[in-house]
């Protein structure tokens, strides 16, 4: 299988919604190139579907290149995901594996990327933005080499193996999007929305003191607990008698079969809902395909799982 090196610049991150401005190409023996504005890249199609893609974070570049121009990378090689997988997971959504710190870590060059948003449609390339182009490319080979001896040192042939079929499926997951049934979720919304309000009600008449009034830090606060402060909510409980030093759920298990905090969990669940998945949910709807498009990163966590976000749908 032939071997080719790949980059490409945008006009933004959204392939459903961006231009490809530049595909840079670098081949083993060193011959590169630029190809400005490409209406079509049908000549290219073949070799781009039949070779090994090398490139860093490569599924941005899938993403753009299968949903503009209907070309599917089979065949990957990602220096971000190698990097992820060669830490033990370590560097997963943290700093230390970029393009730039593997520049830097293999190859004792410091890149400069000033030039990246100068990039624009139907605008010639200046010397400048020639150069910073191909130079993304220019220190693929020298990474990739030495992350393979790194591979084979640490026997994680097959953990790449497994990673890099896994994101061609990534890339399709991702461009596919999600169909959300609107009318159904106002029904979710509105059973976890009771669920909340009863919850609560249940909880603030329990830990709120027979007093008109309860001290709370220092402060008074009249039939009006915030439920969400874990402060006022592990004083309130105190306040009531509960030996608790923490409100988190390995804290509160001890009470478990107790009513009230059988509704702090039911309420804490029904927040988590509504606050993180239900309530963003529609903003994320694209108004032209009624689809929601998330981000999955299949190396996500130092453990090795997928993570998903821009909406959380798993």
């Amino acid at each position: 299988m032939s071997l080719i090196f790949l980059d490409i610049e945008t006009t933004g991150l959204n392939p459903l919604t961006s231009e490809l401005v530049t595909l840079q190409l670098l081949t083993p023996s060193g011959k590169s190139m630029i190809i400005k504005d490409p209406g079509d890249l049908e000549a290219l199609k073949p070799k781009l579907e039949r070779s090994l893609v090398v490139g860093h974070n490569i599924k941005f570049d899938s993403k753009f290149l299968k949903y503009q121009y209907g070309i599917t990378l089979y065949n990957v090689y990602d220096t971000y995901l190698a990097e992820i997988a060669i830490s033990g997971g370590k560097l997963v959504r943290r700093k230390g594996a970029s393009l730039t710190d593997l520049v830097f870590k293999y190859c004792g060059v410091t890149l400069d990327k000033s030039e990246q948003c100068g990039f624009k449609k139907g605008e010639p390339l200046t010397a400048e933005q020639e150069k910073y182009a191909l130079k993304d490319l220019k220190y693929l080979p020298e990474i990739m080499k030495q992350q393979q001896a790194k591979i084979t040192l640490f026997g994680l042939e097959n953990i790449i193996d497994i990673e890099m079929k896994c994101l061609p499926a990534v890339v399709w997951l991702e461009l596919s999007g999600f169909h959300v049934d609107v009318e159904k979720l106002e029904e979710i919304k509105a059973f976890i929305q009771n669920k909340y309000q009863e919850t609560e009600a249940f909880i603030q008449k329990e830990l709120i003191t027979f007093d008109k009034q309860c001290q709370l830090d220092g402060t008074f606060v009249s039939n009006n607990l915030n439920l969400s402060s874990p402060k006022q909510l592990k004083q309130a409980l105190r306040n009531r008698g509960y030996d608790i030093d923490r409100t988190d759920i390995k804290s509160r298990a001890k009470y478990a079969n107790d009513p009230i905090f059988q509704n702090l969990s039911d309420f804490k669940e029904a927040e988590t809902l509504l606050k993180i998945f239900i309530k963003p949910l529609p903003s994320y709807i694209n108004s032209k395909t009624q689809r929601v498009y998330s981000d999955f990163w299949q190396y996500g966590a130092a453990s090795g799982r997928f993570t998903c976000g821009k909406p959380n749908l798993q």
